[in-house]
């Protein structure tokens, strides 16, 4: 669900003026990306944690019927807590350690404002820390951030409950 987030995040750094790759899935990780020095500065959302987890079913917190308009009703049936992995790697021009380590916490603090601008549904972040592969480190920092993003699982398809396709504008109409 949190893919569909993905375009909104980067039309919200575009607006922003930022120069920042934004994708999805876990095999854009892997892959380097060489824009030259300052400019591959990069975000990267990967479902789950390392040990493949995807996360927990936890009680709904708004059980009972909710209107939709036009004679429709949903349930909350559970909430996905789901949990991500966001990549946050940036370089300078300076190429000095203290100036990509500031560009990388710089990059993550716009991740955090993004998030809290497009997706404001229930999420919260997590652990924080440096991946420190040494082929990395020479050309930039990366930060690895735990994020958990709590879904409501309706007893019909969320093209019904958000027919606009744009789940991550919070609760649905009527709720």
């Amino acid at each position: 669900m949190i893919a569909a987030s993905v375009g909104p995040i980067r039309e919200y750094f575009a607006a922003q003026g930022l120069v920042a790759s934004v994708v999805f899935g876990r095999r854009a990780h892997p892959s380097r990306v060489n824009q030259g020095a300052g400019s591959a500065n990069r975000v990267i959302i990967q479902p789950g944690d390392d040990g493949g987890r995807l996360g927990r079913i936890a009680p709904t917190h708004q059980p009972g019927p909710r209107d939709l308009g036009n004679n429709d009703v949903a349930r909350s049936l559970a909430n996905w807590e789901a949990l991500y992995t966001v990549f946050v790697w940036a370089a300078s021009l300076s190429r000095g350690e203290e100036a990509t380590f500031e560009a990388a916490e710089e990059l993550f603090q716009w991740v955090v404002r993004a998030f809290a601008a497009v997706y404001p549904a229930e999420h919260a972040w997590g652990d924080i820390g440096l991946v420190v592969d040494p082929a990395v480190l020479v050309h930039g920092t990366e930060l690895r951030v735990a994020l958990t993003v709590r879904f409501p699982l309706y007893d019909v398809p969320l093209k019904r409950v958000f027919p606009s396709g744009q789940v991550n504008k919070g609760t649905p109409p009527g709720a």
